[in-house]
């Protein structure tokens, strides 16, 4: 840990990140199919600022620069006995060795947030940082990483974090063995937004909001918003196209619309500049 503070290993960097449960706004999900976890609502997104060094200068330091049959994966851990399921009761995931070391993917090993030591809550003295990623790819309390020719075992690895086919439920998945197929595992946070007649915006993949719209005659017409993107200026500064934080977005609309019998709610939906669009 002293050796990762002191910049031993590689350049101590700060990057802001918004990063997501991906259960956040579960709850609503649940009101048309139920699924397996906590009844979230739209709380479970923050954004702070990480200190860490890269796990790409990391490696290097440790002569791993390039994948190989032997280097395909790299897994975290935490704390054995953490938790009550698996083999060691830990909670443990991989990711593939080229994204670790994609410098642009900006991977952290963090120890800061927002200036600060990491509290206890929040993975102190060392977490994995996954910019664009669910919070659930990322380890706090980091307690073993290593590199190797295969993808994580860990217990939570394959049963956390999956997004099966509708026909699919928790019985079926464990009969017939669904999660443990890789195309359903969930690694990046979705384009999804909230509102307050203001609200944000966020996606995953490092992409930006490029404009939030929202409806008032329940998704047959879309205004645009105002967009606000703090985040712009840092990304400019840091010479990468980049974007890891949420958008702000707000618009003004007329008591009177609302009155309309045509209104029975308010939708709001967001754009990336992928031209991906929020459902």
């Amino acid at each position: 840990m002293e050796q990762i503070a002191s910049g031993e290993w590689g350049t101590i960097v700060s990057i802001p990140v918004t990063f997501i449960c991906a259960g956040n706004r579960r709850k609503e999900q649940n009101l048309t199919k139920k699924t397996v976890g906590f009844d979230w609502g739209a709380g479970a997104v923050g954004n702070s600022v990480w200190t860490g060094v890269r796990l790409c200068d990391l490696l290097a330091a440790v002569g791993i620069t390039r994948p190989s049959k032997e280097h395909r994966f790299v897994h975290f851990e935490g704390p054995l006995g953490e938790l009550p399921q698996g083999k060691t009761g830990s909670y443990g995931t991989s990711i593939d060795l080229g994204w670790a070391l994609d410098r642009e993917r900006d991977v952290l090993l963090a120890f800061k947030q927002n200036g600060e030591l990491l509290t206890p809550d929040h993975g102190f003295p060392l977490r994995t940082l996954l910019p664009g990623c669910i919070g659930g790819r990322m380890i706090k309390w980091l307690s073993s990483m290593w590199v190797s020719d295969k993808p994580s075992e860990n217990h939570y690895h394959y049963f956390d974090n999956r997004v099966l086919p509708p026909h699919v439920d928790a019985d079926l998945a464990y009969a017939e063995g669904w999660w443990y197929k890789p195309e359903y595992i969930i690694n990046h946070m979705n384009i999804n937004s909230a509102m307050f007649v203001s609200g944000y915006g966020y996606t995953g993949g490092g992409h930006k909001i490029i404009r939030a719209e929202i409806s008032l005659d329940s998704g047959k017409s879309w205004e645009i918003t105002e967009l606000q993107r703090p985040e712009d200026e840092i990304a400019e500064a840091r010479g990468t196209d980049k974007h890891w934080c949420w958008a702000w977005w707000e618009t003004e609309v007329d008591m009177s619309r609302l009155l309309d019998s045509s209104c029975e709610e308010i939708c709001c939906r967001a754009w990336d500049s992928n031209q991906n669009c929020q459902p």
